[in-house]
């Protein structure tokens, strides 16, 4: 079976809304969608790593154009020898064209 999206724009906002930072953007012509499953976008003191199965697999068995949802990064950091795992909110935005 061939892969159903023929393209996608993907964008991740900082916060609970569309209206945040846009952090991560990508537009593509091609079905390469699996590449952007897990992000790392810049953070307190390095990268957080944010996964985006869930929203694609809502999108993909939905077959939904278009996705909007909250997703949570994490970061985890050393601070005078002590490691913490920093939480930041997300908002994913997803659009598919299928083919």
């Amino acid at each position: 079976m061939s892969d159903p999206i023929r393209n996608f724009q993907l964008q991740l906002f900082s916060g609970r809304s569309k209206k945040g930072e846009c952090v991560f953007e990508k537009s593509s012509n091609s079905n390469n969608w699996q590449d952007y499953i897990d992000l790392k976008v810049p953070g307190f003191s390095g990268s957080v790593s944010v996964s985006l199965a869930s929203a694609w697999h809502t999108v993909i068995n939905e077959q939904l154009d278009s996705y909007s949802g909250l997703v949570t990064g994490y970061e985890t950091i050393v601070k005078f020898g002590n490691t913490h795992q920093l939480k930041e909110n997300y908002t994913v935005k997803i659009s598919v064209n299928y083919g």
